[in-house]
């Protein structure tokens, strides 16, 4: 996974994707107290957008730009799994 660069600028309505709190959130003062400031991705807040660096498994170039918080959002929702891994089924009572 690389370390990306995340621009997230505002949309119409002034939100913002928030990769802490994975979710679409107003990018306020409320948020940035609450959140941006304590967070360790946070980079810098500017007047319309905030940026946030952390590590991306998805094909990106950095710094990505986010112009659309949604579908942001929507993409950071399809993780992969590393098929690799083997499952270990446990049961338990005799239920699965």
């Amino acid at each position: 996974m690389a370390w990306i660069t995340h621009m997230n600028y505002t949309n119409e309505e002034g939100n913002v994707y928030c990769c802490l709190r994975n979710k679409v959130v107003p990018l306020n003062p409320a948020q940035t107290l609450l959140y941006c400031s304590s967070c360790t991705m946070f980079k810098g807040l500017y007047k319309k957008k905030v940026n946030c660096r952390w590590q991306d498994p998805r094909d990106l170039q950095d710094p990505h730009a986010i112009l659309d918080p949604y579908l942001e959002y929507r993409s950071m929702q399809q993780r992969s799994v590393d098929k690799r891994i083997p499952i270990i089924e446990a049961h338990i009572g005799g239920y699965r």
